[in-house]
């Protein structure tokens, strides 16, 4: 075994350049199977869950130091989900509310017109088995990729859905 000290001027401890050359050899050499080690490693990692895609998702993330966070918030039951559901859309929809107030402020220091108030969202009505049905059949036939039904077959089922409706 050759035990060499790193140091920056190499050559003047030994003087000899050979042993400099000598020294780079073998560290290159090193730093080669270092990483023809880690390639077939990780190679290896990834073919192992390639049958598996939720893992080789889970292996590759761990791979690129990628951490998982959750989309939802975190829930003690499926209720307090809902309500924390409800409050963030209130609050959107409160926010939002009074930027349009003062947007409308701001016109109206301009205009004559007295500023409309937005509407209230706290309540909805209910829709009529013939709403649904002349809404579905005024859709146009284009769809998007992220759609999870074609428009054509939704129009097609349109009468399943409002006898689910009732």
């Amino acid at each position: 075994m050759i035990r060499f000290t790193v140091n920056r001027d190499f050559t003047t401890r030994t003087h000899c350049s050979r042993d400099w050359f000598s020294f780079k050899s073998l560290r290159n050499r090193y730093h080669s199977l270092i990483l023809s080690s880690k390639k077939q490693y990780y190679s290896q990692l990834v073919s192992s869950s390639s049958a598996n895609p939720r893992r080789l998702r889970q292996t590759v993330n761990n791979l690129l130091h990628r951490k998982s966070y959750s989309l939802l918030p975190t829930f003690t039951s499926a209720s307090s989900l809902a309500d924390s559901f409800a409050s963030f859309f209130t609050d959107k929809i409160s926010k939002f509310r009074f930027s349009l107030l003062n947007n409308s402020a701001l016109v109206s220091s301009h205009s004559h017109s007295p500023p409309a108030l937005p509407p209230d969202y706290s309540t909805f009505k209910l829709v009529t088995e013939s709403e649904i049905s002349k809404i579905l059949s005024s859709c146009l036939n284009k769809q998007s990729d992220s759609d999870p039904i074609p428009t054509w077959l939704l129009k097609e089922c349109s009468f399943v859905l409002i006898l689910c409706y009732r």
